[in-house]
C-alpha cells in the first residue's frame, strides 16, 4: 500500500477544495460602524438559482449560507431595528470556495437603504487548498479544443502528454501529472466517475454543459483520497429565468495547414495525422418548474470527429453527451438534486495499425453510453448544523470489436510473411460499474470553548467492479505464409521451409472479475482564534479487494469461426482436449487500511483579508483498482 505524504508552504492566494463538490458558500459576518459584532440581525439572501433565504446572526455577528450553486447574482440583505438597511449585490460564489464578506450598518431606520455593489474578494482565510478554478466565461473565452483535458494544461504544475491542435487529439483521454505523486481523481455534480480499473475519468463530457471546472493540485482536506490532481465539474442548472442556448462549430480540412515537407518525406515520414472535418454541436435549456421552489435543466451535445492516422486510414470519434438536473427547494431549509449524465463515445479504426489496418470499432457497454446517476439531500437544522446525504452510480464501460469483424464471427489469420492481420483481430470488452454512498454534517459554534468551531464529519461507502474479457472470435486463430523454417518434413532434425502450412492456436483467452469494497471515515475542526485558523482532521479508509467467481470457455462450437471453417468431428475432438474452466471465487484476508491526518494552519498577515499565509500538512492513500 502506497502512501503520500505533502507539506506546502503558500504565501499568495489559493482556492479551497473542491472533491466531489458541486456548490460553494457564503459566510458573512454584520458589524456597526464601530467594527463592533451585531447579533440578531436578520440577513436574507436571494438570487436566481435559489428560493430567498434568511438567517439571524450570531451572538458574535455571523451568518452562512451554505451549499449554493455557482453563481453571479446572489444577493444579501440585513435588517435590524434602529438601523439602516443594508444590501450587498452580485455576489460571486464559486465552486468549493467560501466567499466571505462583511456587512456594516449605519444607525438609522429600517425604510433608509444603503447598497453596495462591489467586487467579492478572492482571498479566503480558512482553506490551504491550492487549486484552480475555471469559471464559464473563461472556459467559453480560451481558444481551446474544448475538452477537460485540454483545461488541465492551464492549471499550474500539471503536464500534459499531448497537443491537442485544432481538435486533433479531441475524443481521447491525455495522461497527465503533477508532482507530488498519488491517483487522479474525477467527479461531476458531486458523483465520483473515476473507472475502478483505470483511475481515470469513466465518460467524456459536453464541454458547453459546465458551469465551472475546479482542478485541485494540493492540501486537499479529510474529504480528499489521494495526494494526485483532483479535477472537478459543475455543469449548470436551471433558475428562475428560462435560458436557451446552442452552438455550432465546423472544423475542416480547407483549413489546415499541410506540414508534411520534401525532407520530412525524405527521412521516410509517410504521411501525418489530418483533421478531414470536426463538427460540435449541441444546445442546453432550463428553467423553473415553480418560481422559488422547482427547477430544470437539460443539455445534448455532439462532437463529430473525423480525421486520419499516419497511414492514411480513418481514424474517427463521435461522441455524444445527454444531461439532465432537477433541483427541488420545496421549503427554504432543504435542497434536492437529482443529475444524470450519459456520455457515449464510439470510434473508428481505433489503434489502427499497419498489423492491424482498419482497427477497433469502439463502443459503450450501453447503446446510450455509460450512465451516470446522482441523488442528493441537504437539509440545515437551524443555524448551525448541515446534514447532506449522498449515492451515486457510474454504470462504466465499453467494447472494443474488430472493424473487419463487427459480428465477431471470422477466424483471425496472421499472415507471417506480410505482417498483417486479416480477417478479424483480438476484441476487448470491459465492464466497471461504481456504486458510492456518503453521509456528511457539518457542525458551527462560534464560541465553544471561546474560539470559532467548524466540525465536519462523515462516512462513505464504494463498491466497485471490473470485469474483463480479451480473446479472439470462437478462442481460435490462425497463423500462415512462414517466410521461415518452421517444421521438419525431411526427417533430418531441421525445421524446413513449408509452404502453405498454417498453424492453428487454441485458447481460452483472458478473463477477470474483480471488485473493491471501501469503508471510509473523516472528522475536520477549523479552529478560529482572531486570525488565526487552525484545520485538525484525520480520514480512514478500508479497501477490500475481491475475486468473483466466472468460467473460461476455450471452444464456441457455434461461432463461425468454428463452423466455417473446420468440422464437427475436429471442434468436437479440439473441445475434449481444452475443456473450459470455472474459476472459484477469492475472498483474501486482506485490506488495504490507511490512517491519513490532516494539519492545516493559515493566518491572516495584516488582518485586512489579502495576504494569507498558509501551511498544509497531510498524509495520502491510494485508489485500489480493479
Amino acid at each position: 500500500m502506497r502512501k503520500w505524504f505533502s507539506l506546502t508552504l503558500i504565501l499568495f492566494l489559493v482556492l479551497p477544495v473542491a472533491a466531489q463538490q458541486r456548490t460553494g458558500n457564503i459566510y458573512g459576518k454584520v458589524v456597526d460602524t464601530d467594527g463592533n459584532p451585531l447579533p440578531g440581525v436578520t440577513v436574507t439572501l436571494t438570487g436566481s438559482l435559489t428560493a430567498p433565504i434568511s438567517v439571524i446572526t450570531s451572538a458574535e455577528g455571523v451568518f452562512r449560507f451554505l451549499s449554493l450553486a455557482p453563481g453571479r447574482d446572489y444577493k444579501v440583505t440585513a435588517e435590524l431595528e434602529g438601523f439602516k438597511t443594508v444590501t450587498r449585490e452580485n455576489i460571486i460564489v464559486s465552486l468549493g470556495r467560501n466567499t466571505e464578506i462583511t456587512l456594516a450598518m449605519e444607525m438609522g431606520t429600517l425604510e433608509e437603504e444603503v447598497t453596495v455593489i462591489a467586487a467579492t474578494p478572492v482571498v479566503e482565510t480558512k482553506r490551504t487548498t491550492v487549486a484552480e478554478n475555471i469559471t464559464r466565461d473563461v472556459l467559453q473565452s480560451l481558444p481551446t479544443s474544448r475538452d477537460p483535458w485540454v483545461i488541465l494544461q492551464q492549471a499550474p504544475g500539471v503536464m500534459v502528454d499531448r497537443e491537442n491542435v485544432g481538435g486533433s487529439e479531441s475524443g481521447q483521454m491525455a495522461g497527465f501529472y503533477s508532482k507530488g505523486g498519488g491517483s487522479e481523481m474525477w467527479s461531476i455534480d458531486g458523483a465520483s466517475i473515476e473507472d475502478p480499473s483505470s483511475v481515470s475519468s469513466i465518460t467524456y463530457f459536453d464541454f458547453d454543459a459546465f458551469e465551472e471546472m475546479n482542478v485541485t493540485l494540493g492540501g486537499g482536506d479529510v474529504t480528499v483520497a489521494t495526494g494526485g490532481v483532483n479535477v472537478n465539474m459543475v455543469t449548470r442548472r436551471g433558475g428562475n429565468n428560462v435560458s436557451l442556448g446552442g452552438r455550432f462549430y465546423l472544423t475542416d480540412q480547407k483549413f489546415q495547414a499541410d506540414n508534411l515537407t520534401d525532407e520530412l518525406r525524405a527521412e521516410g515520414v509517410q504521411g501525418t495525422n489530418i483533421i478531414r472535418n470536426i463538427k460540435d454541436y449541441g444546445f442546453n435549456t432550463g428553467g423553473p418548474f415553480f418560481k422559488d421552489k422547482a427547477w430544470w435543466w437539460l443539455s445534448y451535445g455532439v462532437q463529430d470527429i473525423k480525421s486520419n492516422n499516419i497511414y492514411g486510414n480513418p481514424d474517427d470519434t463521435l461522441l455524444a453527451n445527454y444531461a439532465a438536473k432537477i433541483n427541488l427547494q420545496l421549503v427554504p431549509q432543504n435542497r434536492f438534486e437529482a443529475f444524470v449524465h450519459i456520455g457515449n463515445k464510439e470510434k473508428f479504426g481505433r489503434s489502427a495499425s499497419y498489423s492491424f489496418p482498419r482497427g477497433w470499432h469502439q463502443t459503450g457497454k450501453y447503446h446510450f453510453g455509460t450512465p451516470i446517476i446522482k441523488v442528493e439531500d441537504e437539509h440545515m437544522f437551524g443555524d448551525n448544523l448541515f446534514v447532506s446525504a449522498k449515492y451515486s452510480y457510474s454504470g462504466g464501460g465499453f467494447n472494443m470489436i474488430p472493424t473487419d469483424d463487427e459480428e465477431m464471427q471470422q477466424l483471425m489469420r496472421y499472415d507471417v510473411t506480410a505482417g498483417i492481420y486479416r480477417n478479424s483481430y483480438w476484441f476487448y470488452r470491459a465492464d466497471r460499474p461504481t456504486h458510492n454512498f456518503r453521509l456528511m454534517a457539518n457542525y458551527f459554534n462560534d464560541k465553544l470553548f471561546g474560539v470559532s468551531h467548524e466540525v465536519k464529519i462523515g462516512v462513505e461507502y464504494r463498491y466497485s467492479t471490473g470485469a474483463h474479457e480479451w480473446r479472439t472470435p470462437g478462442n481460435v486463430y490462425t497463423e500462415y505464409n512462414y517466410n521461415y523454417p518452421t517444421v521438419d518434413i525431411t526427417g533430418d532434425n531441421i525445421p524446413d521451409l513449408v509452404d502453405n502450412i498454417e498453424w492453428i492456436y487454441v485458447e481460452r483467452g483472458w478473463r477477470d472479475n474483480n471488485t473493491v469494497t471501501e469503508y471510509v471515515g473523516f472528522f475536520s475542526d477549523t479552529i478560529t482564534v482572531g486570525r488565526l485558523n487552525a484545520i485538525l482532521g484525520f480520514r480512514y479508509s478500508h479497501q477490500h479487494p475481491r475475486i468473483g467467481s466466472f468460467t473460461m470457455t476455450a471452444v464456441e462450437k457455434d461461432n463461425g469461426a468454428w463452423t466455417n471453417n473446420f468440422t464437427t468431428t475436429a471442434i468436437n475432438a479440439i473441445d475434449s482436449l481444452l475443456p473450459g474452466l470455472n474459476i472459484p471465487t477469492v475472498d483474501p484476508d486482506y485490506a488495504w487500511k490507511v490512517f491519513s491526518p490532516r494539519l492545516g494552519l493559515t493566518y491572516d498577515l495584516f488582518g485586512d483579508g489579502k495576504t494569507i499565509v498558509k501551511l498544509s500538512l497531510g498524509q495520502y492513500g491510494e485508489f485500489m483498482g480493479t
